[in-house]
């Protein structure tokens, strides 16, 4: 049995001899679930990604990774979200069951590097604010965006292009455990671990120049209380721009990280001989069945409000949205008058 059964087949499976309204009622209630994530992910980030792209005010570096991860949304609602319930009663060979998985590899690797991006590009801001536009120029984000999503395609969707194919009796590659799981191990440490080190570390360093700014401050006592005003203010103003990335960083890993652990639990348990295995048979159900019932389906509702965080500190967003919506408000009217307007020139 590979890891991937253990993951994805053997909670369902077991619960479906044991009950199966129960099961029934689970990928019921799933479907659901997947289904409002896709609506809210797919009327938020569409248009969304319409206003950044039409409006050249916001044609700027943090706003072209949003649309980036925008798109990615987009992709994920339409080929996983909204079609679910077909998904998950379609055969083994049909290409959506086939690019289920990868396809959710394939989201949480690229909202993890996307998230990396943007904490390095906060560091790179506050530490060298005045090379900031040599160091990161247009053409480097264009770069660094496409090795992104070549990479999360590439490393996501790996069983499937790769000689290790899945067979017809075998789930995910080859039915070999320690391939599977060597799989499993290079992906997450390569578009997990690793994200989520690099945004830590950016992170802690932020936390460190703010602390050292406000001891500075602290050790300026001889100068007058308005320049000590106006140095908090500075101060406040660069770390302004962090704000972003700390909040959707935290709230990205309050989504994902339970899954992840209840995965690596699963991954370190079904990757073990039997014999060890059965004595941790409890541990191993429990951290599948959270994962599968539950905290799979929580890690891939953060796309749906994702674009909420950055709207929120974001002013230019916020500014070019009222401004769309009150144009969008005003064509109907405009049309409106301009019949009227028509049809007396005509009685006339």
């Amino acid at each position: 049995m590979s890891i991937n059964t253990t993951l994805s087949s053997l909670p369902i499976n077991t619960t479906r001899n044991a009950n199966g309204n129960g099961v029934m009622l689970s990928i019921t209630i799933t479907a659901i679930y997947n289904g409002i994530t896709g609506i809210i992910a797919l009327t938020i980030n569409a248009p969304l990604a319409y206003i950044i792209i039409t409006r050249r005010t916001l044609w700027k570096i943090p706003h072209i990774r949003l649309c980036s991860m925008c798109f990615t949304s987009i992709i994920l609602a339409l080929l996983y979200c909204l079609p679910y319930p077909w998904i998950s009663s379609s055969p083994a060979t049909s290409v959506l069951k086939i690019i289920q998985k990868p396809l959710r590899n394939f989201l949480l690797a690229s909202f993890c590097f996307h998230l990396a991006s943007d904490a390095v590009d906060k560091v790179v801001i506050i530490a060298f604010p005045f090379q900031y536009k040599s160091f990161v120029r247009p053409s480097i984000v264009g770069l660094n965006l496409t090795l992104v999503w070549l990479i999360s395609l590439f490393v996501s969707f790996y069983p499937i292009i790769s000689p290790l194919r899945r067979k017809s009796n075998v789930t995910y590659l080859t039915g070999s455990i320690s391939e599977e799981a060597n799989y499993h191990y290079v992906f997450y440490s390569l578009c997990i671990i690793l994200p989520y080190s690099v945004i830590i570390l950016c992170h802690g360093y932020l936390f460190v120049v703010a602390l050292r700014h406000v001891r500075n401050i602290d050790y300026q006592q001889s100068k007058s209380m308005e320049e000590l005003k106006r140095g908090r203010q500075r101060i406040i103003k660069k770390f302004r721009a962090a704000r972003p990335l700390i909040v959707t960083s935290v709230v990205f890993l309050i989504f994902t990280v339970p899954y992840f652990v209840c995965l690596f639990i699963a991954f370190s348990l079904g990757d073990l001989p039997w014999e060890i295995r059965k004595k941790h048979l409890g541990v191993l159900m429990n951290a599948l069945k959270a994962s599968s019932y539950g905290l799979r389906e929580l890690a891939f509702s953060y796309p749906a409000y994702n674009p909420f965080i950055f709207i929120l500190f974001s002013q230019d967003l916020r500014k070019e949205i009222a401004e769309f919506l009150r144009i969008s408000r005003k064509k109907p009217l405009l049309q409106s008058a301009s019949t009227t307007r028509m049809t007396s020139t005509h009685l006339i």
